[in-house]
């Protein structure tokens, strides 16, 4: 046989851009501290004094014999691991989410009061043609370094990287924030059991995207389904109803809802859609929900080669009907609740008095809006000034965006609440009295126009006009 190694320099610039970002990055040296056992892992990040940075990621766990870090050190190492707990598969993390960061990194682990110490420098293997690394006994320099970080303990790892030019964001205090919101939802099932991890000196606190613990979230479904010797588990609930800023400082939007996937309890994807219709759209903000799975299930899952993500081409087409069974009708009830509680609200907070009072102001002003070729009767002769009232009544989703009647030189326009152009657009003005009277005073004026025209002879007319325009709406706004 001929050998056919790769070529070495190509491969490893090839490696580094299979899919990670930084965070991601982090997140899988995370899981190998998690993997063995660590109760404490510490992140760190900061600029050196030649303007390179330096970013450890350090753990209390069981730390690696010579053999062990020999085998993690390499790309498809051949460490053994258990699907059903363990958070790494393909032996690819270490090395590849280092170099997706830096160029060289730096491993010192301890094991029965032993250290070792593996480099693994890019510069070296473009230098040497092949994929090499450097594993011996630490020299003192990095056993303080591992002390510093670590302690005096029996066991750990430091894994540093260095030679940093991938950074997606120099601003460090931004980055650290962003790390700590990720890494509280990603490891939120560890560090409820009570694992602690740290970005610099702040302690990462578990975050909850189902918001169990706030009051008004609503648990919907909790069930499980087995999948061979393996069970896949759904969790389902709908969040509070909130008023709009209170939605928005929470992050109850459309980039939020949808699935978040928890494989070996660490979450590996967030709000996604699985293919199910019609999320990702304004009316399933509060759907949420939860599927758990082994990593013997990540085929049927369609889990990426990075961990980070499903594909949704290789989802078990069981699984998908399974989900959508259970999901559908959820989605039906979240709807019609939402629609509820914006009409109900919006009912509450729209004050049309305020159009009343300015409409009486130019009210001599207005036009005749008596129809065409018909005569005035009593009602209209009596009436010198326009007069134009708004009020509101349930007619059903697919009714008319409003009803008009006129009765001498008075129009009386009532709104349907349930239609989406009431609960969309009067749900985010309400409390603006220039926005609201214009709407107002844009309704009057349609139904002052369609008055002109709405002859007997012409009201199929009017009525195809109202029927059309607020279909259009109802489409457009939903």
């Amino acid at each position: 046989m001929q050998d056919n190694k790769p070529n070495a320099s190509k491969l490893i610039d090839a490696l580094r851009q299979v899919g990670y970002d930084n965070y991601t990055a982090v997140a899988d040296l995370v899981d190998n501290s998690l993997d063995a056992y660590a109760n404490l892992v510490k992140v760190d990040i900061g600029k050196q004094r030649d303007d390179d940075h330096l970013l450890t990621v350090s753990d209390n766990g069981q730390g690696m014999d010579r053999e062990t870090l020999t085998e993690a050190i390499r790309l498809g190492s051949n460490i053994e691991k258990n699907e059903k707990s363990d958070l790494g598969k393909y032996g690819m993390g270490l090395v590849t989410a280092s170099i997706s960061i830096g160029k060289r990194l730096l491993v010192v682990t301890k094991q029965s009061n032993q250290y070792m110490t593996a480099v693994h420098d890019i510069e070296q293997i473009k230098s040497n043609g092949d994929f090499v690394a450097s594993i011996r006994p630490s020299n003192e320099l990095e056993k303080n370094m591992f002390v510093q970080r670590v302690g005096g303990g029996r066991s750990g790892t430091v894994v540093a990287i260095s030679n940093i030019d991938l950074l997606q964001n120099k601003n460090l205090t931004v980055f650290k924030r962003v790390l700590i919101r990720n890494l509280g939802e990603i490891y939120r099932e560890f560090i409820n059991a009570g694992k602690k991890i740290y970005v610099g000196s702040t302690e990462v606190q578990a975050s909850d995207p189902l918001m169990l613990n706030v009051d008004g979230t609503t648990p919907l479904i909790d069930e499980e389904k087995e999948f061979g010797n393996d069970i896949v588990r759904l969790k389902i609930v709908a969040l509070p109803r909130m008023s709009r800023a209170e939605s928005v400082a929470v992050g109850i939007n459309i980039p939020n809802q949808g699935f978040y996937l928890m494989r070996n309890n660490r979450q590996i994807s967030r709000a996604e859609s699985l293919g199910v219709s019609p999320l990702k759209h304004n009316d399933y903000n509060r759907f949420r929900a939860e599927i758990y799975f082994p990593a013997s299930l990540d085929k049927l899952m369609g889990v990426t080669f990075t961990k980070n993500g499903v594909s949704i081409k290789t989802l078990d087409d069981t699984l998908k009907n399974w989900i959508d069974h259970l999901v559908q009708p959820q989605l039906l009830a979240i709807k019609h609740q939402s629609a509820r509680d914006i009409t109900k609200e919006t009912e509450n907070t729209v004050d049309h008095e305020s159009s009343e009072r300015a409409f009486r102001l130019k009210s001599k002003l207005l036009p005749d809006t008596i129809p065409e070729g018909v005569q005035p009767d009593k009602a209209w002769r009596q009436e010198r000034e326009a007069e134009g009232t708004w009020k509101k009544k349930s007619m059903g989703r697919l009714g008319a965006m409003f009803e008009f009647e006129n009765v001498g030189r008075k129009i009386t326009v009532t709104y349907n609440t349930d239609h989406p152009f009431y609960q969309v657009v009067f749900s985010e003005v309400s409390e603006n009295k220039e926005l609201t009277n214009a709407i107002d005073f844009l309704s009057y004026s349609i139904a002052a126009g369609l008055s002109r025209i709405a002859s007997p002879k012409n009201e199929k007319l009017v009525d195809t006009f109202l029927d059309t325009f607020s279909d259009s709406l109802r489409t457009l706004l939903s």
